[in-house]
C-alpha cells in the first residue's frame, strides 16, 4: 500500500511542475528582466547572456546600464549559489570597463559583496572576475577609500600568491 501512495506523490509532483522553456531573446531588457528569477539556471545563463553582450561594445554597456542591471547583478553578488555569484561577478567584471558604469556604481553596496568573493573559500575564477571589478573600480578614489575601509586590501594582497596568472 505505501508503494501507491509514493507512485501517487510522484505523479502529483510531476503534474505542478512546469515543463522546461527553451528561451530565446536577442532583447537586453528581456534578460536583465531574468535577473530576478528564483532559479539559479535561469541566473546564470542570464549573467552569460549579459556578460558576451557587455563584451562586445561600450555601447552595449552603457544599453545595458540604461536597463538597470546594475541592481540585479549586485544582488546576485551575495546569492548562495557559486556558479550565479561567479557569473554576477564576471558581468561587473566586464561592465566596469567602462566609466558611465562605474560612476553608477557609485550609488551601490557592491565593494562589500565583491570583497566576499575574493576570500580564501571561493572559486579561482570567482578570484579572477571579482578582483578584476575590484582592479577597475579602484581607478575611482572614493572606491580605493571604500576597498580599503572594509577590509579588502590583504584579500587583495593575499591573491598575489594564486596559482592563478590572471588572479595575480
Amino acid at each position: 500500500m505505501p508503494s501507491k501512495v509514493k507512485k501517487k506523490d510522484h505523479a502529483e509532483i510531476q503534474n505542478n511542475e512546469f515543463d522546461p522553456v527553451n528561451l530565446i531573446s536577442k532583447n537586453p531588457r528581456t534578460v536583465v528582466l531574468m535577473l530576478d528569477s528564483p532559479e539559479e539556471t535561469v541566473l546564470a545563463s542570464a549573467c552569460e547572456a549579459i556578460y558576451k553582450f557587455a563584451d562586445k561594445s561600450d555601447a552595449n554597456k552603457i544599453e545595458l546600464l540604461n536597463t538597470g542591471v546594475i541592481n540585479g547583478l549586485n544582488r546576485l553578488l551575495s546569492l548562495e549559489d557559486k556558479a550565479v555569484r561567479t557569473h554576477a561577478a564576471a558581468c561587473l567584471g566586464i561592465l566596469t570597463g567602462h566609466a558611465e558604469v562605474r560612476k553608477a556604481l557609485r550609488k551601490t553596496n557592491c565593494i562589500a559583496p565583491l570583497i566576499a568573493l575574493i576570500q580564501p573559500e571561493e572559486e579561482l575564477i570567482c578570484h579572477d572576475h571579482a578582483s578584476l571589478a575590484l582592479c577597475r573600480l579602484a581607478s575611482d578614489f572614493t572606491f580605493k577609500l571604500e576597498i580599503f575601509e572594509k577590509n579588502g586590501l590583504q584579500p587583495l594582497i593575499k591573491l598575489l600568491n594564486s596559482i592563478d596568472c590572471d588572479v595575480q
